[in-house]
């Protein structure tokens, strides 16, 4: 078993010994953030300087803001624990999307741009993040707390330029308020291709929601171009699965929404949009590396 200290520097140190890949857009291929500070990058910044995107969603608008009109993010600290956190409170006017989320690429702007990450044969991309979730968030998706919640590599499939929705593709950890469609309520695992979800597993293993744990995924490719994705909660292997077809480069995300899909009695899919109180979704780091 793996001490969850021992898995971030694991990673960090082969990323470092291995030497940087590289990768499409010539960056050194590892990511590390502990969220000491959270800077606003606006829409005319074209460089990586503050690397991520914060934005906010509400009122049918997006802020590039610490605050929107029900979600902010935030650095936090604890004692020696500094952390960002992603808070959805009550909405004054419900009914439409609120989210708080950090991003590497742009949402709603950046689709069909380049990604980053994609593994190469003998070198996996390996995805770390510490996380934990607020008193109202309960493993089985109950407990309060609305919407969902989580960390993938993603497609980034919002289109506002266009007005659309792309095909979503997207692997990673998430949660989701009971009852949602597709299998997704609570604590769990997936990868989704073109809007098909070739993998969704719910985590079995009983974890701690409102203490520190670590998420880890590896997304392998072999020699004859076969992907596969393994999941962790803090050292212990809760997932894996191996792809039919692989997915192409994605990008990272990490939010907290308020967004229910669910079934009509015709058998439609519709989205509501339900009021938070207070919760939240807090990151104390992330490390994403090719080594």
């Amino acid at each position: 078993m793996l001490n969850r200290r021992m898995v971030v520097i694991a990673v960090v140190l082969l990323a470092l010994i291995a030497g940087p890949v590289a990768a499409a857009n010539g960056l050194p291929d590892i990511v590390f953030d502990n969220f000491n500070v959270v800077r606003i990058k606006q829409p005319d910044n074209t460089s990586n300087d503050p690397y991520w995107w914060i934005i906010q969603n509400g009122d049918n608008q997006q802020y590039y803001a610490t605050c929107g009109e029900a979600s902010c993010t935030t650095a936090e600290r604890e004692r020696k624990t500094t952390f960002a956190r992603l808070r959805l409170f009550h909405d004054p006017t419900p009914d439409d999307y609120v989210s708080s989320e950090i991003s590497e690429m742009r949402t709603g702007y950046s689709y069909g741009q380049p990604a980053r990450w994609l593994p190469i044969v003998d070198h996996p991309v390996v995805a770390v993040a510490r996380v934990r979730f607020s008193p109202n968030y309960h493993q089985d998706g109950s407990g309060g707390a609305v919407g969902s919640a989580g960390f993938w590599l993603w497609n980034s499939y919002v289109d506002l330029v266009n007005q659309t929705m792309h095909p979503v593709t997207s692997l990673g950890f998430s949660w989701a308020e009971q009852g949602s469609v597709g299998g997704y309520s609570g604590l769990g695992m997936s990868v989704v291709q073109d809007t098909y979800p070739v993998y969704v597993q719910p985590v079995t293993q009983t974890v701690r929601m409102n203490d520190w744990m670590l998420w880890t995924m590896v997304w392998s490719v072999d020699s004859a171009g076969t992907q596969s994705v393994r999941y962790w909660i803090d050292g212990h292997q809760v997932g894996e699965t191996t792809l039919a077809s692989p997915l192409p480069a994605l990008s990272i995300t990490f939010w907290n929404d308020n967004q229910y899909p669910t079934i009509l009695e015709d058998g439609s899919l519709t989205v509501a949009y339900h009021n938070p109180s207070d919760q939240r979704f807090e990151i104390d780091m992330v490390t994403v590396a090719r080594p």
